[in-house]
């Protein structure tokens, strides 16, 4: 409400970026991005860094969505993006089905060398399945609500191995996918 109030011109202070980041594997030269509604932020701001960064590594892109006109950064992605893929659930653009699907089928006639997820919970569980039944390195960025972004409301928790639980904001918000406890709780 704070926020919708002020006027254009006003000054705010803002708090951020906070957290970790993605991580270029050294030796990926094939990278998967892998994108769920709002997750495709970070995405996109990966995929800028690496077009500068790491011209040479080839990008290929996964954006889902429920319906057609909930599929968002496509346009974005396809800068840096040798392909991209969408799917929706409706099958009203792109594949029919989850895009964890879409990766799927990709996957059996294609190669990765790391994969690199943002979106719901569930998605990027079943991202890290899929990542670990082939033997690649996959990145994760929980989505969690954070009220203090410093660790300090103990709010924003994921349970990762050998480590107990973690502060996402704190920590996070980017883990290796084969080091959290994917909690059917939490999804």
């Amino acid at each position: 409400r704070s926020l919708h109030s002020q006027l254009i011109g006003e000054t705010i202070e803002v708090i951020g970026p906070l957290g970790n980041s993605f991580w270029k594997e050294k030796n990926a030269r094939t990278i998967g991005l892998v994108a769920g509604g709002t997750g495709i932020g970070p995405l996109l701001m990966f995929g800028d860094w690496a077009l500068k960064n790491s011209p040479e590594t080839e990008i290929i892109g996964f954006i889902g969505a429920k319906n057609a006109k909930m599929i968002c950064g496509e346009k974005e992605m396809k800068r840096f993006a040798k392909e991209v893929y969408c799917a929706t659930n409706d099958g009203s653009f792109g594949y029919k089905g989850f895009v964890t699907d879409l990766l799927t089928e990709f996957l059996s006639k294609n190669s990765l060398e790391s994969i690199i997820a943002c979106g719901p919970t569930q998605m990027m569980k079943k991202t890290a399945e899929i990542a670990s039944e082939r033997n690649l390195q996959c990145q994760v960025s929980l989505e969690e609500h954070m009220a203090c972004g410093f660790g300090a409301c103990i709010g924003c928790i994921a349970e990762i191995k050998g480590q107990g639980y973690s502060m996402i904001c704190a920590k996070g918000p980017v883990f290796d996918a084969s080091e959290v406890v994917w909690k059917e709780s939490n999804l």
